[in-house]
């Protein structure tokens, strides 16, 4: 904690004040400006001076056992706001949200930089808290949250959406000192994470307009190995089945209903190679939906009306729209779809070529032949806006 206020109610800062004159007012009573409990000033010669609340504080404000990492971090963009001319505060309590940020900007927008674990609970809370009162929230992620871990709800929560970038998250080098927007962000249907990323020296450029990038067009293009992932994805599911797996007994069940079985599906079963990174498990249920709609040919809007109204089960995701993650699943799967051939477009309507697989993957479906899969950003427009 970087505030206090004594018993005079005179409030200090400590990264304003000079650490011989700190050790002197080490000697004063200080004060949480939210709880209002005694906290300890505390000055060493490694560490920047910080308040800290004692072992057994009930306070839910301040965080407590305040990293240097995180300490530092958000004085460097307390720093990179003022010097950008914007109006900035440090730990600015917000008492109507009993919340307060690690730096706000011009008085509504909250950095919120995340250096350690957060329950989905706790980060909804705030999250949908500073939005109920009118500021904007960025959560910047410290060094322990890495893009690779994406496939896990601990991460996913983090991440945000835009048709133009995919899903996104901002994520912080301490060390030196950058800020890395991750994008386009995808997991294969092996569950490995695949994207893209650009770096922003921290202090350099303008801060809004960084914040604000996943909202413009980032582009560029992601291409898969289509063969390989397949293989895998084909082994792992045959494995499952034998094994008894008790998921892939019940995607067979429901197969059999549909004259088809899991090692012999038709080849937009298996491709695209990639899937959304909202799905708990696999993606047939999701693709079955979707099937059944454009067997006998339908528009975006229909397949995304069908699809919201079969409630399908998916990760939590705080920072989107659920529409936005069923729209990006149908953008996927018809670009798929038209890859591979199994695609007939009139107008505005898209319709399924079904595909007839006469022996066990893979040896009907030519996966020496199978096309690699390519994403461009930004997609293709499919659903009329507005």
């Amino acid at each position: 904690m970087i505030f206090a206020m004594n018993e005079k109610f005179e409030v200090m800062n400590v990264l304003e004040c000079e650490r011989a004159f700190l050790k002197e007012k080490q000697r004063e009573n200080w004060f949480c400006l939210a709880c209002h409990e005694k906290v300890q000033l505390r000055v060493g010669t490694v560490v920047s001076p910080y308040f800290a609340h004692q072992k057994q504080s009930q306070c839910e404000v301040f965080s407590e056992n305040e990293s240097p990492t995180h300490l530092a971090l958000k004085t460097l963009f307390y720093n990179w706001a003022k010097d950008n001319g914007l109006k900035a505060e440090l730990e600015a309590y917000l008492p109507e949200l009993h919340q307060r940020p690690d730096v706000l900007i011009e008085g509504r927008i909250a950095l919120e930089i995340q250096c350690s674990e957060i329950s989905l609970e706790r980060f909804t809370e705030r999250t949908e808290n500073y939005k109920a009162h009118g500021y904007q929230p960025f959560w910047l992620l410290g060094p322990k949250f890495k893009v690779r871990k994406c496939t896990q709800q601990s991460m996913k929560k983090f991440l945000s959406f835009h048709e133009l970038s995919g899903f996104s998250f901002f994520s912080l080098n301490a060390k030196d000192e950058r800020l890395i927007l991750y994008y386009a962000i995808f997991e294969t249907v092996c569950g490995k994470i695949v994207s893209k990323q650009v770096e922003f020296l921290i202090g350099e450029g303008m801060l809004l307009e960084i914040l604000n990038r996943p909202n413009v067009l980032c582009g560029g293009e992601i291409t898969f190995d289509s063969k390989t992932i397949l293989r895998e994805v084909h082994n792992k599911r045959m494995k499952k089945l034998r094994a008894g797996d008790k998921f892939m007994r019940s995607v067979q069940q429901h197969l059999y209903q549909k004259n088809l079985h899991l090692l012999s599906l038709p080849k937009y079963y298996y491709y695209p190679p990639v899937k959304p990174l909202f799905m708990k498990q696999d993606d047939f249920s999701w693709k079955q939906v979707l099937f059944s709609q454009l067997e006998e040919g339908s528009t975006a809007e229909a397949c995304e009306k069908a699809l919201l109204s079969s409630r399908l089960e998916c990760f939590s995701f705080p920072l989107i729209h659920f529409e936005e993650v069923v729209r990006e699943f149908i953008r996927l799967e018809i670009l798929g779809l038209d890859t591979i051939n199994c695609l007939e477009v009139q107008g505005d309507q898209f319709k399924l070529i079904p595909h007839q697989t006469k022996h066990l993957i893979p040896y009907d479906f030519a996966w020496e032949e199978v096309p690699d899969f390519s994403i461009k950003l930004p997609h293709n427009a499919l659903f009329n806006e507005g």
